[in-house]
């Protein structure tokens, strides 16, 4: 599963591959209690995410069905609210530009409503550092094409050692360094 592939991928970035703790990284030790507090907050938010999709399920149907009736009854203006506050209860939230990630989001998932835009700055490929703009992240990532508006779906990762740059989609990333936090972009499936 992807889960698993993505606390490995913690693993390694907080002890290193080799296991030895540079003078700037986590001791092996405690980069594993890191990790386990890691591993048990994404499982209680799994956990959370699954009680709550029900609740979250029965509201969208219900206001899709009030926007509906405004529609009908020509409240336009209410229907586009509706189908606003369908967005928010959904977890969609509006393109932040740069994303707005800490290292406290690491493990967390994200929907962002995004209009493919080639402009804007990247670092990696594939795995971008945080502070990438997103709408040409999702183009570089072939997620969405310039102009389109979709539903991006952003994974939080620990920052990676280093960040390698490429062309794809129209879109140029650069390479970096270390960085704190990094994201994965791809479809959002809500």
């Amino acid at each position: 599963m992807r889960t698993s592939r993505y606390i490995s991928l913690i693993l390694l970035v907080l002890i290193g591959t080799s296991g030895n703790a540079r003078s700037d990284e986590l001791p092996a030790d405690a980069a594993r209690v890191v990790l386990d507090f890691q591993k048990g907050a994404m499982a209680i938010r799994k956990k959370a995410d699954l009680e709550i999709q029900p609740l979250r399920d029965r509201a969208v149907l219900k206001l899709k069905a009030l926007q509906d009736k405004y529609c009908r009854e020509a409240r336009l203006d209410e229907a586009l609210a509706i189908r606003e506050k369908i967005k928010e209860v959904k977890g969609i939230l509006p393109d932040p530009g740069r994303l707005q990630i800490q290292v406290t989001d690491i493990g967390k998932v994200f929907h962002f409503e995004v209009v493919g835009n080639p402009q804007g700055a990247v670092w990696g490929t594939e795995v971008y550092t945080s502070d990438s703009f997103l709408a040409a992240a999702a183009v570089h990532a072939g997620v969405l094409q310039t102009g389109q508006k979709g539903i991006v779906r952003v994974r939080v990762l620990p920052g990676q050692k280093s960040y390698q740059g490429s062309t794809a989609n129209g879109v140029t990333s650069r390479d970096w360094g270390k960085w704190t936090v990094s994201f994965t972009v791809e479809k959002g499936r809500i």
